[in-house]
């Protein structure tokens, strides 16, 4: 199904009944990728699936930062008439749960964040980055060469995104944890190497009241590596 936002039209999918739930994807996904949680959940509730903008089949006619993201779920969810839903969101649209949780706390009930980002790292291996960028990058001829080594796999493949990528990644929304005052579960996986166990101790630290789950031998996508064990805990969560 189709519904316009502004001037985006947006794709979603909407199944079940009961109370609302919405799912949202990560980086380089779509509704697509969380499917499986919306099959898992459709007979408890009414599941809403969406594509972010600039992903799937929803159009993005700008550059987007984090409010801008944040500001269009809540007029998504003004135009299907839903006024407060449970958050399921994986990776990037962790990011959007957790400025959405602070700033329109009406609008969420419970929270869930799945291998979450969110939280701005600077691993040593980045400020080498940046040196090089600043001495090599200088030099008209060697700037292809110098992004194209140093740039993250998400920026390679951004195309007409790179931009709103820079935007949400210099994003650091560790300061909003604490003001986080929904019942929050995160679910992890051990062996995540795009968001790091550390950021989840971090989140798990400053989330008051929050529960963190960490799932053997999953990576990334915790969610698809070990489905049976993050069904479980997802279900005793949404059903306390």
């Amino acid at each position: 199904m189709f519904i316009d936002v502004g001037d985006i039209r947006c794709y979603y999918e909407r199944a079940g009944e009961g109370t609302p739930l919405l799912l949202l994807h990560g980086w380089g996904g779509s509704s697509g990728s969380m499917r499986p949680i919306l099959n898992l959940l459709k007979d408890h509730f009414s599941v809403i699936n969406i594509d972010l903008p600039g992903f799937g089949r929803t159009n993005l006619p700008a550059s987007f930062c984090i409010e801008d993201y944040g500001l269009f779920i809540k007029d998504f969810l003004d135009g299907l008439g839903v006024d407060r839903v449970d958050l399921v969101t994986h990776s990037f649209g962790g990011r959007i749960a957790i400025f959405l949780a602070v700033n329109y706390p009406e609008l969420i009930n419970r929270l869930v964040l799945v291998n979450a980002a969110g939280i701005r790292r600077r691993p040593p291996l980045y400020w080498i980055k940046l040196l090089l960028v600043k001495t090599l990058g200088k030099i008209e001829s060697l700037k292809p060469k110098i992004y194209d080594l140093i740039g993250s796999k998400d920026w390679k493949e951004a195309g007409i995104l790179r931009q709103t990528l820079v935007r949400v990644v210099n994003h650091d929304l560790k300061p909003l944890l604490s003001k986080i005052h929904q019942p929050t579960l995160l679910i992890w996986g051990e062996n995540d190497r795009d968001v790091p166990i550390s950021s989840a101790k971090i989140m798990n630290r400053e989330i008051k009241g929050s529960e963190l789950v960490i799932l053997k031998g999953a990576g990334h996508f915790s969610y698809l590596d070990n489905l049976s064990q993050f069904s479980r805990h997802l279900l005793e969560f949404l059903e306390k």
